[in-house]
C-alpha cells in the first residue's frame, strides 16, 4: 500500500462549505478503484488531514497526478479550492513491525 497524508487549510469564513466538499471528496475517493482506505481528521488549528491508502505508487499517480484523473475531476466538480487550500503532503509506504 502507498499512503498519502495531505494537510488542507480552510479558508476564512468557508468552514461549512469546506467540510461538505471534503465529505463529498472522501466519498468519491472511497469509490475509486485502487483506493484502499480513506480517513480524515480535523487538527486543533482547524485544518484537515486526509489520509488515503492507495494500492501502490503507480495507482496514486494515475488517480491524483493525472490532470484528467479522478482526483482532478472531483476537485474541480466540488470547487474545493474555493473553500480550502492544500498546504502539503507526505507520501510513502507503511512500515510493518
Amino acid at each position: 500500500m502507498y499512503v498519502v497524508v495531505s494537510k488542507w487549510e480552510t479558508l476564512p469564513g468557508k468552514e461549512d462549505q469546506f467540510r461538505e466538499a471534503g465529505r463529498k471528496a472522501r466519498n468519491a475517493m472511497r469509490g475509486t478503484p485502487g483506493v484502499e482506505s480513506v480517513q480524515s481528521l480535523v487538527t486543533e488549528d482547524g485544518a484537515a488531514l486526509a489520509i488515503i491508502g492507495y494500492k501502490d505508487r503507480s495507482t496514486y499517480d494515475k488517480i491524483v497526478n493525472d490532470p484528467n484523473g479522478p482526483f482532478a475531476k472531483t476537485a474541480q466538480e466540488l470547487q474545493i479550492e474555493q473553500f480550502g487550500r492544500w498546504a502539503w503532503s507526505e507520501r510513502g509506504e507503511p512500515v510493518a513491525d
